[in-house]
């Protein structure tokens, strides 16, 4: 839930799994997914940027600048 203020959403599946990994610390999500469910990272790139991109949207997650970025 985006807080303090946001509505609590539901998230399951893909979404779910993709949104555990980005809140662990990985340092390569789409990686992880991959591994996960076995298919080459290159196959599942696009959705998991999406997903990721849908959940910053939705406040439910927080890009974290990559060591070097200013």
């Amino acid at each position: 839930m985006a807080l303090p203020d946001g509505p609590p959403r539901a998230l399951n599946g893909p979404a779910e799994l993709i949104w555990e990994v980005a809140v662990s610390g990985s340092s390569d999500v789409i990686a992880t997914v991959a591994a996960f469910f076995d298919v080459e990272p290159a196959a599942i790139a696009s959705d998991v940027k999406a997903t990721l991109k849908s959940l910053e949207g939705g406040r439910l997650i927080e890009r974290r600048q990559a060591a070097g970025d200013k």
